[in-house]
């Protein structure tokens, strides 16, 4: 008997920032009376399970590549764009090559959920193979900016390493002949698989914060961040923020890379005995008892609830993480970022190009310096001005409930019945 919810399966990367953008929009799913089930790892199962959706775990090989692309030497520039890429490209295309060697042992377990669609986002090609080959409508949830094959966006990375990204193209391309003719996995291209472009794909930021939003059509819908409201956090120590205007910093994962102490001893020396109310997130990393002595004005804790602490905050010091600069914005609070990594450096420097606050690459970073930024972008009543401007569109853009939304509009139709699609007839993406 066919059952009467929807169903929807996510195939999302097994990190925070995706996972966490993810969930409110499947949770959300679920309210309205959907099925959703997650293919992702064991640590987000809790998670997965209080959203209401069912948990799958996924092959541990893609996920042990994926959490490599996350380390690796910081960037000082856009100039080191192209050292990353050659750096991490070999890594890159293993993860393509690993994640697309999962589908043929995952067909026939995802045909037996008989669900109705597929979500994905970049870097997941076993979600649109699988797609491709059982015949269901897919959207594409980014987690950061579109990517689209062709734009100015894609051809700056693509120029940065022209080698690598040949060479990435290289040593996938014999894994996806090698599938196809033996399991029917479509011939996906690298840029297919970096790029995806679906009849509707998910962008949780606003159009406005995309760097070349004129080349995108309407398939592409900027939702916004996937922000909920806030809980209950009575257990955190609002009460020492009085008294001054107050400074949260947290520089997400990059604190546990073994930086922790050091930068939290130069934010010491930046604000020690000043006007500023520091809230500091060493993160899990940073033993908290090698810090030494603590400044009276500073709230060190190994975990910050972010967004209640941001509905307070009047600068936030930031890493530059995609969901970071855009809960600053949906707050409306003057960020000094940090960046990291390519996406960061990216995030921090187009908020930085639209005013919405500074950037310092980590080469540059004295206590001076972040003292100056931070009072920079605290004092200039123009970078609240335009965060306003940017919070008010980042709210009417309608974060996880519009997602949701536009994934129920997209259907269910089949393209092809998944009773009857033989592994052997997919065709090539061209």
């Amino acid at each position: 008997m066919r059952r009467s919810a929807i169903k929807t399966l996510f195939f999302v990367i097994p990190a925070h920032s995706d996972m966490y953008t993810a969930l409110p929009v499947a949770e959300e799913l679920v309210g309205r009376g959907e099925e959703v089930v997650f293919y992702t790892t064991e640590q987000f199962a809790p998670a997965v399970r209080a959203a209401g959706a069912g948990f799958r775990p996924l092959d541990p090989e893609p996920v042990r590549l994926y959490e490599q692309l996350s380390g690796g030497s910081p960037l000082s520039s856009m100039a080191d764009v192209g050292k990353v890429v050659e750096q991490f490209g070999p890594l890159i295309a293993r993860l393509l090559v690993e994640g697309l060697r999962t589908v043929p042992a995952m067909v026939e377990q995802v045909r037996a959920e008989r669900a109705d669609r597929i979500v994905y986002n970049t870097m997941c090609p076993w979600g649109m193979a699988l797609a491709r080959m059982l015949g269901l409508p897919a959207a594409t949830f980014s987690t950061t900016f579109v990517m689209k094959p062709g734009s100015d966006f894609e051809q700056m990375f693509a120029a940065a390493a022209p080698d690598a990204m040949a060479d990435m193209w290289g040593a996938v391309a014999a894994t996806v002949d090698e599938l196809h003719a033996r399991h029917g996995v479509p011939r996906l291209r690298v840029s297919d698989m970096i790029a995806p472009d679906e009849p509707l794909n998910l962008v949780p930021i606003t159009r406005q914060f995309q760097p070349d939003a004129d080349s995108l059509d309407e398939r592409y819908a900027f939702v916004g961040p996937s922000i909920r409201p806030l809980a209950g956090d009575d257990d955190f120590p609002f009460d020492r923020l009085a008294g001054g205007p107050v400074l949260y910093v947290s520089l997400g994962t990059h604190i546990s890379r073994g930086s922790g102490a050091g930068f939290a001893r130069l934010c010491f020396e930046a604000f020690a005995d000043s006007r500023w109310q520091v809230v500091f997130a060493t993160g899990r990393g940073t033993d908290i008892g090698s810090l030494g002595p603590v400044p009276a004005n500073f709230l060190v804790e190994t975990f910050v609830p972010q967004l209640a602490v941001l509905e307070r905050a009047d600068v936030f010091v930031t890493h530059g993480g995609v969901n970071s600069v855009q809960e600053s914005i949906w707050y409306g609070v003057p960020m000094v970022g940090i960046p990291h990594t390519i996406e960061q450096l990216v995030n921090t420097g187009r908020a930085t190009e639209l005013g919405l606050g500074a950037q310092l690459l980590p080469g540059t970073v004295t206590a001076a310096a972040l003292r100056q930024a931070v009072d920079t972008v605290a004092d200039d009543p123009g970078y609240r001005e335009r965060l306003a401007e940017a919070s008010a569109l980042s709210k009417a853009a309608g974060g996880y409930r519009r997602a949701a939304e536009l994934i129920m509009a997209a259907g269910e139709r089949r393209t092809v019945p998944q009773s009857q699609t033989p592994l052997t007839r997919a065709e090539p993406i061209r």
